[in-house]
């Protein structure tokens, strides 16, 4: 039960399936790079499953926590359903996922945005992610286009928000709409294609309420 709680973790990281982290005091919303946010800042999603994600809808907690030092490094915390998601402190990019002294998994190199983001803009990452439970490497080649700065409602708010798409070779397909407002992104359409080792299935997120503390 446990491998199969974390095959699915590694897929979602795979997937890019919750939040990058990044905020702006400005009124027009601003790319140029990711920003901290102070411990106990949270963002509630409701998430739709379908497929291979599974079925039905449920609600998603993430919390930041205290700032860390993991592997002679500052890091942001934030704690998810999987875990607690290692970041670092600087660019925002995903270093790891751990539980308690444990690493779960890792993503080498790390995994986040090419800075600043621009409309038109897009980018490469091929990365591995790596299960330290199950000693399994997954490569991934992966790409990411800014495709519009735009206004998005969900039950949170109106948005001014940056259209990421990202898709990669294992199958899969997702949009994200990132606010740098709401620290973060406040809406996600996930889709694995019949190729994705997962099978395929959809993942919907959308932003319930959120609290920044700065």
């Amino acid at each position: 039960m446990e491998n199969q709680v974390l095959k699915k973790a590694i897929y979602a990281g795979v997937g890019l399936a919750a939040a990058f982290l990044s905020v702006s005091c400005a009124n027009v919303p601003s790319g140029d790079r990711p920003a901290n946010v102070a411990a106990n800042s949270s963002w509630t999603y409701e998430r739709r499953d379908n497929g291979s994600f599974g079925k039905g809808t449920a609600y998603q907690t993430n919390r930041m926590l205290a700032e860390r030092t993991w592997q002679g490094r500052k890091v942001q915390a934030v704690e998810l359903p999987q875990g607690v998601r290692l970041s670092d402190a600087d660019k925002g990019d995903w270093l790891a996922m751990v539980k308690g002294d444990a690493t779960l998994m890792t993503w080498e190199p790390s995994l986040g945005y090419d800075w600043p983001l621009t409309v038109g803009k897009s980018f490469a990452r091929n990365y591995r992610v790596v299960n330290h439970v199950t000693k399994q490497t997954t490569e991934v080649r992966s790409t990411m286009t800014v495709q519009a700065l735009e206004e998005v409602s969900v039950p949170a708010g109106i948005f001014q928000a940056f259209k990421v798409l990202y898709s990669d070779s294992l199958g899969l397909e997702s949009l994200n709409w990132f606010s740098p407002d709401a620290a973060g992104w406040v809406k996600i359409q996930t889709k694995r294609d019949a190729k994705h080792p997962a099978g395929p299935g959809t993942q919907e997120f959308e932003l319930l309420s959120y609290t920044i503390k700065r």
